[in-house]
């Protein structure tokens, strides 16, 4: 079972690849991003990997669809650092030389600092890409225990990599964590790898007994279900009980690419009105897209119901971080026809980019 750190299994980017060093703490709620290198970043270092790039994101930091190495988990894996979203102890702990800078600009400059000072030693050892350093992390650390539960690391190996919410339960059945992530084995296996990250992971390795997982279509999805676990299994470690914000104002259609699905969520009235996705192929596209556009357009209102709206307000949230997704409306396509021929294109660019991408890592496996 690998920790896989920077979230790659494959080979991926050289790590002296130009790339994105991003500092977004959780509070307070600032962001900046330093780009280093030369060319086009090929990925994205921060201490919170994905997590971190998201609320990078959220807080207008253009950041592209690279992959994103999770530094602190690189640093807690290899060297016992734990960070706790200040690049400065990271930076003290390697004995990284920096620039004196209180801002969020000066943090980024850190992050960058770290990694180039990191590659460089990883290079002295061979290590040169994101796979090899998964394979590294890998080597470097004991698994967890896992006598007395009811799982075990066979069971962690099985999980699919793919978007998917999962539910750790003590031993009385009840929820103890419930989580989402838009890597199932990656995110649950990362909780028996290493030293405890924090009190919450301390917990969840002490007290899981039983583990449930569930693949989904998209990343989103994978944040709707577990809005939806948490609102009804109330579990004991988990803080975002509530989902804040509201749907759009406008009604619309957000097109959302998964790595084996492609999923359409129509939302109106500030509510989630109905949710299609495609697995490919020109008909079944054009059938996903005809009630997507019908759900859109029928005369009836969409479910005003709590979850409705709590999808809805997480979509608008992902529309607001991901800025690069596909929002179709009729004022700006003037009509459901056009919105029909505007998805079932969205559909035939992903399907391309799926099997290029596919031809890329058969690539990387030889």
């Amino acid at each position: 079972m690998r920790p896989a750190a920077t979230g790659r299994r494959t080979r991926g980017p050289s790590l002296d690849a130009p790339g994105l060093a991003l500092f977004a703490p959780h509070r307070p709620e600032v962001a900046a991003a330093v780009a280093f290198g030369e060319g086009p970043p090929a990925l994205v270092v921060a201490l919170g990997g994905e997590t971190e790039r998201d609320r990078a994101r959220a807080r207008g930091i253009d950041t592209p669809d690279v992959p994103v190495v999770a530094l602190g988990s690189v640093l807690r894996l290899l060297f016992g650092v734990v960070t706790r979203d200040d690049p400065l102890r990271a930076a003290e702990r390697l004995g990284v030389a920096h620039v004196e800078d209180d801002t969020p600009a000066g943090r980024a400059r850190v992050v960058e600092a770290t990694w180039l000072r990191l590659t460089g030693d990883l290079a002295d050892e061979g290590i040169a890409d994101l796979g090899a350093l998964d394979a590294l992390c890998e080597a470097r650390v004991e698994p967890a225990a896992f006598e007395g539960r009811a799982f075990g690391p066979a069971d962690l190996e099985a999980l699919d990599e793919a978007p998917g919410t999962y539910v750790f339960e003590d031993r009385h059945g009840d929820a103890l964590y419930v989580g989402q992530s838009c890597c199932l084995r990656r995110r649950v296996a990362s909780y028996f790898w290493g030293p405890p990250r924090d009190e919450k992971d301390r917990a969840i390795r002490n007290d899981a007994f039983s583990l449930s997982a569930r693949t989904v279509d998209t990343a989103l999805d994978a944040r709707i279900t577990e809005a939806a676990l948490i609102a009804r299994r109330r579990p004991a470690l988990n803080r975002q009980r509530r989902v804040l914000g509201e749907g759009p104002a406008e009604d619309g259609i957000l097109l959302v690419p998964g790595p084996r699905r492609f999923a359409a969520f129509v939302l109106r009235a500030g509510r989630l009105a109905g949710r299609f996705a495609t697995a490919g192929g020109t008909g079944h596209a054009r059938r996903m897209a005809r009630r997507a556009c019908a759900a859109l357009t029928s005369p009836g209102t969409a479910p005003d119901t709590p979850g409705a709206r709590r999808a809805a307000a997480l979509c608008e949230g992902w529309r607001r971080t991901h800025p690069g997704l596909a929002w179709l409306t009729l004022a700006d396509r003037g009509s459901a026809g056009a919105i029909e021929e505007a998805i079932a294109g969205a559909v035939a660019e992903w399907q391309v980019a799926i099997r290029r991408a596919g031809q890329a890592s058969s690539g990387d496996q030889r």
